[in-house]
């Protein structure tokens, strides 16, 4: 996990870029010193990018059951109060995917503002059965995509482009593929994004989607 700090329409933008297959409680302890930041070093804008690339994963759920892969046992109780912090933030809070991405990824995108997506990410989501979405992230899901879209992620899994995923209400804002990147994710302007007093109207929690599919902030 690497962070970075700089300047946007005068405002501080704390980038935390993801690169890690799994979401271990490390990086979960991690994420938690992160908000501490937010929350006292007066961070106006938080953006938590998710990179991956065309083979692996990047934000998985590790397995279900505890194992020598998760040792913590409060493991997806404290990965549910991270979220749950990160939707309470008095800043704006933006996900950002490129490449191929996983459950975990996702589930972080819900407790966000917007939801942002380079051309060529990919929405890596495995079915319950895999263990891919554990706790608040089975409530919330249906809340954005509709409980029929949500009944067929559960029970077979899904692995949405992300015109897909934008449809469902997943992704919000797709990087123009024609930019000079290639349609590799560019880190958002965030002033630009989303004005000032915005926040909390996309947030799972925070009066977020309502059920049915395709609701965007």
């Amino acid at each position: 996990m690497l962070t970075g700090i700089d300047e946007g329409d005068g405002e501080r933008v704390l980038r935390v870029r993801v690169h890690e297959a799994t979401i271990d409680a490390e990086l979960i302890s991690a994420l938690q010193s992160v908000l501490d930041d937010v929350e006292h070093g007066g961070i106006e804008n938080l953006v938590l990018q998710f990179s991956g690339d065309a083979d692996s994963v990047t934000g998985e759920f590790p397995p279900l059951l505890p194992g020598p892969a998760r040792s913590d046992m409060r493991y997806f109780a404290r990965w549910d109060e991270m979220l749950s912090r990160v939707s309470r933030l008095k800043a704006k809070t933006f996900a950002a995917y490129d490449g191929r991405v996983g459950a975990a990824a996702v589930h972080a995108g819900l407790v966000m503002d917007l939801r942002l997506s380079s051309a060529r990410a990919r929405l890596s989501l495995g079915s319950l059965s895999e263990g891919r979405f554990p706790g608040m992230a089975a409530y919330w899901l249906p809340k954005f995509v509709g409980l029929g879209h949500a009944r067929r992620i559960f029970l077979l899994g899904e692995d949405l482009a992300a015109a897909q995923a934008s449809r469902l209400g997943l992704v919000d804002v797709i990087e123009d593929p024609g930019n000079a990147g290639g349609g590799v994710l560019h880190p958002p302007d965030p002033g630009r994004l989303l004005p000032a007093g915005a926040c909390g109207s996309g947030r799972a929690g925070q009066g977020g989607p309502v059920q049915g599919g395709n609701a965007k902030p």
